[in-house]
Order: C-alpha cells, then structure tokens, then sequence
C-alpha cells in the first residue's frame, strides 16, 4: 500500500510515490487569512521515527502563516481550486489544495529529500 493509500486526510494525491513520511489535514480556511487545523481530521503515516522527525519540523515552521498570506492575497481561493507550494525548504514541503470548497483547504506535508 502507498503512503497517498495511506493517509486519511488531507492532499494524499499530491504526495511523491517514494515519500517515507506523510502528514495530512483538512484545515478550516477564509479568504480573510484564518487557518485552523481539526484536531480530528489530520492523519500521519510512515514508520515512527520519520514521523516524529517530520511533526517536529513542521510544528517550527511557518506554513500556517504562509498559507494565512497566500489567502489574504488571493492566490489561494477559497472558491476556486489550485494546488498550490505553501511552504518549502530544504526539509519539508507542504502542498495543498482548497478544491474550490468555500472553506477547506486540503493539505500534505513530506520530507524534502525522499528516498
């Protein structure tokens, strides 16, 4: 089973076949920059240690704040879908998609180097 067969929730299309790590949310979004996350509809697969190393790494990034821009400047819709690069570095990536949903906005996050 692949990891986009694995995760629960959030953009597991928009994950890399060989991604060793993978979190996933369906967040809470308005066009006015609020980004919340469900505590329920978030989803983390791949063995533990890459887990944590990934939680750890996007727990002191600034994604959050980075999508909450793209909103307020429009090139994330709320009412219109894109998949979109919110925030990358050399050891993460989160990418995401609202679908054009009104309201959520669909989201994943991997580690930069995949095996």
């Amino acid at each position: 089973m692949t990891m986009q067969e694995k995760l629960g929730w959030g953009a597991a299309h928009l994950l890399p076949d060989n991604a060793t790590a993978a979190w996933g949310a369906r967040l809470i979004i308005t066009q006015t920059g609020d980004v919340d996350i469900v505590h329920d509809r978030q989803h983390a697969v791949g063995n533990d240690d890459d887990i944590d190393d990934l939680l750890n790494w996007l727990n002191n990034v600034p994604w959050r704040q980075s999508l909450s821009d793209m909103l307020k400047s429009h090139q994330v819709s709320t009412r219109e879908g894109a998949e979109v690069t919110v925030y990358q570095d050399p050891y993460i990536v989160v990418r995401g998609n609202s679908n054009g949903s009104h309201g959520y906005f669909y989201i994943c996050a991997y580690p930069a180097e995949v095996r």
